[in-house]
């Protein structure tokens, strides 16, 4: 079993640092010797995140000190996709640096990784089919962090008149609310106090 904690570099530079700590924040031993492991997963479990520690332990527990062929492999897919994005976060830091100065907005290159949200009853067309992947730490109140609290799986449309209806509130710093069709706000109310009003688009 290999256990690795890689060292923080994405929380390092999220907090703002100089150019020496984010470099002393990343790690190389770490994300090797988890692709070594990875890859000969049939023989090593290999772990990276503390969540999946109790599972681990109680599945070792039951089984005589022994893993199962899935778990061993799913642990290994995780190592892979903590490591590429591991790899992105340093590409796209560096990539907007010159001098260990950031002088670009942009970096030359672009490495994004996002996590399925859920699966989607179909795509723009009742024929095609779609998912909803989201960013990993968002911080602001939007439609990729909401909970649906009932009803039937979503449509790849119902995402995108979610999330029109949920932006033009935003807008406004009274309480509001919206009537949208096809992206597109049709009537707008805007609560405040024993006044309203009602907009129309």
């Amino acid at each position: 079993m290999v256990v690795v904690n890689l060292y923080p570099f994405e929380a390092t530079i999220a907090k703002g640092c100089s150019f020496e700590e984010a470099i002393e924040n990343i790690d190389i031993g770490g994300p090797t010797m988890l692709r070594s492991a990875a890859k000969n997963h049939r023989d090593v479990a290999v772990l990276t995140d503390p969540d999946d520690y109790t599972a681990v332990l109680d599945e070792l527990k039951k089984n005589a000190g022994g893993l199962s062929p899935e778990t061993h492999f799913r642990l290994a897919k995780k190592v892979f996709e903590l490591t590429a994005r591991y790899d992105g976060a340093i590409a796209n830091y560096l990539g907007i640096l010159e001098e260990k100065k950031p002088v670009k907005k942009f970096p030359e290159t672009l490495t994004l990784q996002y996590i399925k949200g859920q699966d989607l009853r179909y795509g723009e067309n009742p024929h095609q089919g779609a998912v909803f992947y989201v960013e990993r730490n968002i911080r602001e109140a939007c439609v990729s962090n909401a909970v649906q609290l009932h009803g039937k799986e979503l449509s790849f449309n119902n995402i995108l008149d979610l999330d029109a209806a949920f932006e033009t509130v935003k807008e406004f710093h009274e309480i509001a609310a919206v009537i949208i069709k096809h992206t597109n706000p049709d009537n707008i109310y805007i609560y405040g106090g024993s006044d309203s009003a009602r907009i129309h688009s």
